[in-house]
């Protein structure tokens, strides 16, 4: 093999790994983070282009001692190319989007305050991931969060509370928030399994769906409506609010009295 064919070969699977590489970027933006095996592609592409590196320095050094620099800058972006993929896809694409409840909080967080001020709408069950009790909410990061963003309106989807202790943490939410909207859905026939939030982000809806995956343990997918995903859910919610039931008056009123005493 003469140099010139290998400089071929090294420009080559440079470019094949780049284009890997932006392929992985344009995925991580575009589709969900559902982990699947498909990463171990990158892991061999980056393996064997990384190993063609090494294998030029060692069998044509007498170029690099030469100061050939055209061969060692095919050999530097082939080796540079190969380790920005691998990162990558370590960093992302290997990894399940699962995270502990203290891990969930900044994220959300991140979700929240990246929004336009509008409206805000949460998928949010009994409203227990605030806290069990009025302080707990107060302490809750995700609470103070809420409350700092400043949203016009709010837009809440939850379960009808059954229990003096839900009704207090329906109370201090409606007590706090100047313009909340709350509307119930029947778990036992069309619990999602699964909490979020939609927000809009310059003319653009995005959300953040995380699901129970055991005790503590949550995994967060984030998509906007351009993805299949994103459109259904956004859909769905449609839906469920259209056909969810508005508390009455003396529901509100109740759960601020609850609250009180």
């Amino acid at each position: 093999m003469e140099i010139q064919d290998l400089e071929k070969i090294l420009l080559s699977s440079g470019s094949l790994t780049v284009g890997a590489y932006l392929t992985a970027v344009r995925g991580k933006i575009n589709s969900s983070k559902i982990q699947n095996r498909l990463h171990y592609v990158f892991y061999a592409v980056c393996v064997l282009v990384a190993l063609l590196g090494l294998y030029s320095v060692y069998a044509f050094w007498s170029q690099i001692a030469k100061l050939n620099w055209f061969f060692i800058t095919c050999v530097i972006l082939c080796l540079l190319a190969s380790y920005l993929l691998f990162k990558f896809t370590f960093n992302n694409a290997s990894k399940t989007q699962q995270y502990k409840t203290r891990d969930l909080d900044p994220i959300v967080n991140r979700f929240t305050i990246d929004a336009d001020t509008d409206n805000i709408i949460l998928i949010a069950g009994d409203l227990n991931f605030f806290g069990q009790t009025p302080e707990d909410m107060s302490a809750n990061s995700q609470y103070q969060c809420l409350l700092k963003a400043g949203f016009r309106n709010i837009q809440i989807l939850c379960f009808e509370p059954n229990t003096d202790a839900e009704r207090r943490r329906y109370g201090k939410v409606i007590n706090d928030f100047e313009r909340v909207e709350i509307k119930f859905y029947s778990p036992e026939n069309a619990d999602l399994r699964i909490r979020g939030r939609m927000k809009t982000l310059r003319n653009v809806t995005h959300l953040l769906i995380y699901k129970k995956i055991k005790a503590g343990t949550y995994e967060a997918l984030e998509w906007d409506t351009a993805n299949e995903n994103g459109a259904l859910y956004t859909n769905l919610w449609t839906l469920l609010w259209s056909i969810a039931r508005v508390p009455t008056e003396e529901q509100l009123q109740e759960y601020r009295r609850l609250l009180i005493n």
